[in-house]
């Protein structure tokens, strides 16, 4: 209940960030900075800040003391972990993100044979956190310090992007490696479950492979240039990136299209599997469900693509009228 309640009020503190910082940073040109944020909003943000760190370690505390829960209030008992492994989640990327910044440089100097890539890797970390990191830890230090006294000076303005949408990245995909990584646990329990289809196997394909995307995409976001390409040779390498990343993407469109046709011929074919392994079940038909509905949209889109190629002056229809 108190993950409830403190979950609504932060987020309710966001859009307000959020709406806060659209209508301070629409009237304003390029080259001015946005006001300071103010004193009682940042003690807000820190409250927020202390009482999640506190309800992790009360309650992962609670988790651990009462293993009886899991028969007699099951579902209270799965709810607390879920809400432990998603605040687990959203503070492993905050700290994360620091953690790579220190670590890759350490690991170019160690690692000779790959010096070269490598070096390459600490200098895109480095230019990245001068140009804009998303780094959590940084945001909240350099947003909670900002005073008028700083605004009145009118510096320059940097391109570290404000607490509030960096937040959104961090919630975002802390929310994404939870629903995964739940999906994970749950494959991992339920695997010596008897069940006459391959579902704990499908499951956790879905897990394994959406986790992968959402972290990969989470390092490329945090860790993107935020500069666009001024050179030829800048842009040009800007393409070729697009190009091979737009191909990754569709092998992995493509082989989520083929896990999901089979995930639902397995559960189609499920026939103990509701009985035996319930909770392994429900995850395997709402992935399905999710899979349908996604296959739906995409032939709807295309139909509606196809519609407008016919009707855009692509394709001509000459009418003649005879006596």
């Amino acid at each position: 209940m108190v993950a409830g309640v403190l979950g609504v009020l932060s987020a309710a503190l966001y859009a307000f960030l959020e709406a806060q910082r659209a209508f301070d940073e629409e009237p304003l040109l390029p080259s001015e900075m946005a006001p300071p944020p103010q004193r009682w909003l940042k003690v807000l943000v820190l409250i927020a800040l202390i009482g999640g760190i506190g309800l992790v370690s009360v309650g992962a505390t609670m988790y651990d003391a009462s293993p009886t829960c899991a028969y007699t209030s099951p579902i209270v008992h799965t709810w607390t972990f879920a809400t432990l492994l998603l605040y687990a989640a959203f503070g492993m990327l905050v700290l994360g993100v620091p953690v790579l910044g220190f670590v890759f440089p350490l690991i170019a100097v160690a690692l000779v044979p790959l010096i070269a890539t490598l070096v390459t890797m600490v200098a895109w970390m480095r230019e990245a956190g001068k140009r804009g990191a998303h780094s959590a830890t940084s945001v909240l230090t350099r947003w909670l310090r900002t005073s008028n006294d700083d605004s009145a000076q009118q510096p320059p303005p940097t391109t570290i992007a404000n607490p509030a949408s960096t937040f959104g990245l961090y919630v975002n995909t802390a929310a994404l490696a939870w629903l995964f990584g739940f999906m994970i646990i749950e494959a991992r329990s339920a695997a010596t479950l008897p069940c006459d289809a391959p579902l704990g196997t499908y499951v956790l394909g879905v897990g394994a492979i959406g986790m992968a995307m959402c972290l990969f995409d989470f390092v490329l976001e945090v860790f993107k240039d935020p500069m666009p390409p001024l050179t030829k040779l800048e842009q040009a390498k800007q393409k070729d990136d697009l190009r091979r990343r737009l191909v990754a993407y569709g092998w992995v469109a493509f082989v989520l299209v083929v896990w999901g046709a089979l995930g639902c011929v397995w559960v189609g074919g499920a026939k103990s599997c509701a009985a035996t392994s319930p909770s392994i079940y429900r995850l395997a038909l709402l992935l399905s469900f999710v899979y349908l509905v996604v296959l739906a949209v995409a032939c709807f889109a295309a139909i509606g693509i196809a519609v407008d190629f016919c009707l855009s002056g692509r394709l001509r229809f000459i009418v003649v009228f005879e006596q």
